[in-house]
C-alpha cells in the first residue's frame, strides 16, 4: 500500500469511526455476514462472521417478519435501505442498513454488501411527532406491490401474476385468504376468480362459483353502492345477512374487509381478505391501504381485459378483412373506388376484364369527372354526393386520351354509384359497380348481392 492510499484508508477508519457505522458483505452459500471491525465491537461478536439466523435474531421482533419479508420481496432491487431496533453488545439500539445487490457470480449466487450505522432513536412518543414505523411499513408495501404490478404488466400470464399479487397482499396484511370475485349481472351470478391463501388455510374458489347475486341481498347492495364491508366479527353483520353469514361461517371465517372493484363508472366485483385462524380489529389505515391496492389491481385487470379485447377485435377485423377482399377480388361484377375528389384508388379484377386494361397501376389515378363516357348530368349529381344508377353504351373509341386499353367498340353498361363516409359523416369515396350486358340484354357479369 504506498502512501497515499495508507492516508486515505486512515482517514476512511476515523470518518467510519465518527459516523459509527461499518461495512458487512453476505456469504450466501454458507448463510453468513461478513462483517467489519467496527461491526463486530458493536455486535459483541467472537469473529468477523455471524450466521443469518443469528444476525435476524437480534431485530426486535415486532420487526423481524417485517424485514423478512420486506426483503424476499425487494430482493429484485439494486439498492434497498432500511431502519430498524436491535440487539448491540449492552443494549438496545438503531441501526440504519443500505444494501447494494450484487449480480450473481458463477455459482449463481447473488451477494450483497452494506453498512451498518448507528443512528438517534428516530422518533418519540409524543403525539406530535408522525408514526415512523407506520409509514416505514406503508412505503414498503407500496413498493412491494408496485413491483408484482410491474411484473403484471410485463407478463402476459394475467392469472399467475395476480395470484402473486394477492400473495403479496397476504403477507403484508397477514391475512389467511385473499381473493377477487366479479359479477356477472346478466346472468345474475358472481365468480371467485382469482385466490391466494396462507399455509393450513382451505382454498375455496371452487366452492364460489356461480353463486346467486341479487342486488337487494344486503352484502350485495353494499358493494353495488360502493361501500366496503369491514367486520371484525360476524355479529357485526345485521340480521338480513343471515344467508351470507352461513357463506362466511361455511369458510371459517371469523373477520374480513371487501372493497368494491369499479371500472367505467360500474362496480364489476370486489377483493376481499379473510382471517380464520384469529380474529382482527381492521383499522382506518388497513382498509385505505386495501382499497387504494384494490384500485390499483382493478384498473390493471381491466387494462388487461380491454388488451386482449383489442387483440380479439383485430383477429375479427383481419378476418373480416380476408373475406371482403376475397370478395372484392372475385365478384363477378366491376368495382372501381374513387376518393372524394373522383380519383382512382382501387380497382378489381373483374374490372380489368371489363374494360380490357393490362393491370390497375396503369388506371390508377385517372379521374372519374374526365371520363367521357359518362353523362354530364350523372357528374353533377355525383358532384352534389348523391347516389347514381344509369345504363349506358360505353365507346371505348372516346377514351384514348382517358386510359390505355385494348379493348374496342361498344359494351352495354348498367352502373350503380354509392356515396361513402367515415364514421365522422364526412364524405370519403365513390363506390361504381358496373355490369356488363350483351346485345340480346342479357347480364354477362351478374351482380351478387352487393
Amino acid at each position: 500500500m504506498n502512501e497515499q492510499s495508507k492516508f486515505d484508508y486512515e482517514k476512511y477508519l476515523q470518518i467510519a469511526q465518527m459516523a459509527k457505522m461499518g461495512w458487512w458483505e453476505s456469504d450466501l452459500k454458507n448463510k453468513e455476514y461478513i462483517c467489519s471491525d467496527f461491526i463486530v465491537d458493536l455486535l459483541g461478536l467472537n469473529s468477523n462472521r455471524i450466521s443469518f439466523t443469528d444476525f435476524h435474531q437480534r431485530i426486535r421482533e415486532d420487526h423481524r417478519l417485517r424485514l423478512k419479508n420486506e426483503f424476499l420481496s425487494l430482493s429484485n432491487l439494486e439498492i434497498y435501505e432500511q431502519m430498524f431496533p436491535m440487539q448491540a453488545k449492552d443494549e438496545e439500539i438503531w441501526v440504519y442498513s443500505k444494501i447494494n445487490f450484487q449480480k450473481p457470480d458463477k455459482e449463481g449466487y447473488r451477494n450483497m454488501v452494506g453498512y451498518l450505522q448507528c443512528i438517534d432513536k428516530p422518533f418519540d412518543n409524543s403525539n406530535e411527532n408522525i408514526d415512523f414505523l407506520q409509514v416505514n411499513s406503508l412505503l414498503y408495501q407500496q413498493n412491494s406491490i408496485s413491483y408484482s404490478l410491474l411484473a403484471f404488466l410485463q407478463s402476459d400470464d394475467t392469472q399467475q401474476v395476480i395470484d402473486r399479487i394477492l400473495g403479496d397482499i397476504l403477507k403484508q396484511f397477514k391475512g389467511d385468504r385473499t381473493y377477487i370475485v366479479e359479477i356477472d349481472r346478466e346472468r345474475q351470478v358472481q365468480n371467485c376468480t382469482y385466490e391466494a391463501v396462507a399455509e393450513g388455510v382451505s382454498e375455496e374458489r371452487d366452492n364460489l362459483q356461480n353463486i346467486f347475486w341479487d342486488d337487494s341481498f344486503w352484502w350485495n347492495r353494499q358493494i353495488t353502492d360502493r361501500k366496503s364491508i369491514i367486520l371484525n366479527t360476524l355479529n357485526d353483520m345485521p340480521t338480513e345477512a343471515q344467508e351470507y353469514r352461513t357463506l362466511l361461517e361455511a369458510q371459517d371465517i371469523k373477520s374480513l374487509m371487501a372493497v368494491p372493484l369499479v371500472a367505467k363508472d360500474e362496480v364489476w366485483g370486489y377483493m376481499g381478505i379473510d382471517m380464520v385462524n384469529t380474529y382482527r380489529s381492521w383499522s382506518n389505515v388497513d382498509l385505505q391501504w386495501f382499497s387504494s391496492l384494490a384500485n390499483i389491481i382493478s384498473i390493471c385487470i381491466e387494462l388487461r381485459k380491454s388488451e386482449l379485447q383489442a387483440k380479439e377485435d383485430r383477429r375479427a377485423l383481419d378476418h373480416s378483412e380476408k373475406i371482403l377482399r376475397n370478395i372484392y377480388k372475385n365478384l363477378p361484377a366491376g368495382i372501381e373506388l374513387y376518393d372524394k375528389d373522383g380519383y382512382l384508388v382501387d380497382i378489381n379484377d373483374k374490372e380489368l376484364e371489363i374494360f380490357g386494361l393490362a393491370d390497375k397501376n396503369g388506371a390508377l389515378g385517372i379521374n372519374l369527372f374526365n371520363n367521357p363516357n359518362i353523362p354530364l348530368e350523372v357528374k353533377e349529381k355525383l358532384k352534389a354526393k348523391e347516389d347514381v344508377n344509369f345504363s349506358i353504351n360505353y365507346d371505348f373509341s372516346k377514351i384514348k386520351q382517358y386510359v390505355k386499353t385494348h379493348r374496342t367498340g361498344v359494351i352495354n353498361l348498367t352502373t350503380k354509384v354509392t356515396t361513402l363516409y367515415d364514421s365522422q359523416n364526412q364524405f370519403i369515396n365513390y363506390l361504381f359497380i358496373n355490369i356488363r350486358y350483351d346485345r340480346n340484354d342479357q347480364c354477362i357479369y351478374q351482380n351478387t348481392g352487393v
